[in-house]
């Protein structure tokens, strides 16, 4: 099998993204290791660049995005893989608080 080159960043985004009012969703090129984002309301739309053939090919995998509560259980089990100390502590604040995705990511970001 051939390696792609995913960034992960957009992967952990598709990954992690429910588009709720729109039909949206992405989807990785299998040949190139790039995400597209296919949006129903631009999918005619020459500039958009959305393979007309995206829903059908088996080129194009479709990203199915883990629900909130398996993405929440994430975060608790890479807590459990740490240490105790002060990161354990301060992400396990991050997660039990308002906002728990953005503050595990900000809380992440401070001890890069």
């Amino acid at each position: 099998m051939k390696k792609l080159p995913i960034d992960r960043t957009d992967l952990i985004l598709a990954l992690t993204t429910n588009f709720v009012m729109t039909e949206s969703a992405y989807s990785l090129d299998r040949e190139t290791g790039s995400l597209i984002l296919f949006n129903e309301e631009f999918k005619d739309d020459p500039d958009y660049g959305i393979p007309e053939d995206i829903q059908d090919n088996p080129r194009y995998l479709h990203i199915t995005p883990f629900e909130s509560y398996e993405t929440y259980s994430i975060m608790e089990d890479f807590i459990d893989t740490l240490e105790p100390g002060k990161i354990a502590d301060c992400l396990t604040r991050a997660i039990n608080g308002k906002k728990p995705f953005r503050h595990f990511k900000d809380t992440l970001g401070d001890f890069q």
